[in-house]
């Protein structure tokens, strides 16, 4: 039985965008092969998603024309860096999941600025919350694999709680 392989990219600049309840944020890296690569950019704006899912149930009008303005920024810092549209990936968290009409907000983004939504479910934030830690404690002289850890991480919607042990998630919570 032979291993999977690695998904292999090609080289180039790349883009995650994260749609939060309280912000929206952009890393930008230039990836010059598998697990190698470096941030180039990165920016956070604020933003009145939580606000207003959490107090009404749904998306404000107001809400959404300032988001596809952050979003239509985050186009050109991408453009400017020649950041092509499939090497984009832009996730939402809690506040689109509970969102009412988090649909119509999703077909607004797509049609104004050309960006799929992704809407990632609590078992996925968590795993992506998990690879963020282990990457960034890696080669910081803690023995992660080797102990018993929780990560918590306190969002604008949402506070995560993950349980290891030595280095692998026994256990996640999403509140």
């Amino acid at each position: 039985m032979s291993k999977k392989q690695p998904k292999k990219r090609p080289k180039g600049m790349y883009a995650v965008i994260d749609i939060g309840s309280s912000a929206i944020r952009i890393v930008i890296a230039h990836l010059k092969g598998v697990g190698n690569w470096k941030i180039v950019d990165s920016a956070v704006q604020p933003v009145a998603l939580g606000k207003d899912v959490f107090t009404q149930g749904s998306i404000s009008r107001e809400t959404t024309v300032h988001c596809l303005k952050v979003l239509t920024m985050f186009i050109e810092m991408m453009d400017g860096l020649g950041v092509e549209r499939n090497h984009v990936e832009v996730i939402a968290t809690s506040a689109l999941r509970e969102a009412s009409n988090r649909d119509t907000f999703i077909d607004r983004v797509q049609i104004v600025t050309g960006l799929n939504v992704k809407v990632v479910g609590g078992v996925e934030a968590n795993h992506l919350t998990f690879l963020a830690v282990r990457h960034a404690l890696k080669g910081g002289g803690l023995r992660f694999n080797q102990s018993n850890s929780v990560i918590m991480e306190v969002g604008g919607g949402s506070t995560e709680i993950m349980l290891l042990q030595r280095g692998k998630m026994v256990a996640a919570h999403t509140l």
